[in-house]
């Protein structure tokens, strides 16, 4: 583009010297001296045009995560009688990212790996078969859902739902909550909990 295509450009823009020369960030009498030439703008003045009237579109973000204003409980289970489709908000977290959505966490069984209040990040575990004994996981049937550390059953076809909670006193084991064995194919879905984010009360 030469200066004589830029005045032509300013025009079609319906902007004035002074006007043009302040959204590109030069002095009018700079701007003026360019477009007075037959010579090529130079790449700095390009830079600016196009910073001022094609400005780069922000990338959405790739790490976005649906955030449902629900509780998952880590005391005994409870009714799981919401039907929350459609996320509060979608969070921003991208060393989360592959988790499929973020819930918060009620109760205090799986103190202290995650306290009461806390954000967990979960993701879908499809095949059911597969399951990681030791880790922590959002256990969703017909009729309840909790956050609990699965771990191998005697019974086949079982599993065990462990609390963390320890405090040496309503249990043989010193666990607080007791541990739960649930049928495999009673969780209609079961998530990866891959990680919490403690919250504080302002």
């Amino acid at each position: 583009m030469t200066g004589k295509e830029l005045a032509k450009y300013r025009k079609d823009a319906q902007l004035t010297q002074e006007e043009f020369a302040e959204r590109i960030g030069l002095n009018r009498a700079s701007l003026a001296r360019i477009e007075s030439s037959e010579d090529t703008v130079s790449k700095s003045v390009m830079h600016r045009l196009g910073l001022a009237f094609n400005p780069p579109k922000k990338e959405s973000s790739k790490f976005l995560i649906n955030y449902y204003d629900i509780e998952a409980t880590a005391t005994p289970m409870e009714i799981f009688n919401d039907q929350t489709t459609v996320p509060s908000t979608k969070l921003d977290l991208p060393g989360f990212a592959g988790c499929d959505f973020a819930i918060n966490v009620a109760g205090s069984s799986m103190y202290p790996s995650i306290e009461s209040g806390s954000m967990i990040l979960c993701k879908k575990v499809n095949d059911k078969s597969i399951i990681l004994y030791g880790e922590v996981y959002f256990i969703v049937t017909n009729d309840y859902r909790m956050v609990k550390m699965i771990r191998k059953s005697t019974k086949r076809g079982y599993v065990v739902a462990a609390s963390d909670n320890h405090n040496g006193h309503d249990h043989p084991d010193g666990k607080t909550y007791a541990d739960i064995e649930i049928p495999i194919d009673k969780i209609v879905h079961l998530y990866l909990v891959k990680g919490s984010i403690k919250r504080h009360n302002l």
